[in-house]
C-alpha cells in the first residue's frame, strides 16, 4: 500500500465477480489501514457467519489501484 493514497474507495471482489466498493482509511496509530465503510454489504453478499474461515488479499488494479480478494475456504 505504499503507493496508494488514503482515503481511498477500494472495490472488493469474491469468486471473480465485484461485490461491493469499501472506504479504506490510514490509522491514526502506526502504519496500518482500516475499512470504514461498506464492510456490511461484503459480509452479507458473501454470507459471512461467525466460524467461518475467509482469505484476503490485496491485487494491483489496471488503474493504478488496489482491489481487495475475498474467498471463503
Amino acid at each position: 500500500m505504499k503507493n496508494l493514497k488514503l482515503p481511498s474507495e477500494i472495490q472488493v471482489f469474491s469468486r471473480n465477480r465485484k461485490v461491493a466498493k469499501v472506504r479504506m482509511v490510514l490509522s491514526k496509530v502506526g502504519k496500518t489501514a482500516m475499512i470504514t465503510s461498506n464492510w456490511m454489504d461484503v459480509v452479507k453478499q458473501n454470507k459471512m457467519q461467525v466460524g467461518d474461515i475467509y482469505i484476503f488479499w490485496f491485487r494491483g488494479s489496471k488503474e493504478g489501484g488496489l482491489k481487495l480478494l475475498v474467498d471463503r475456504l
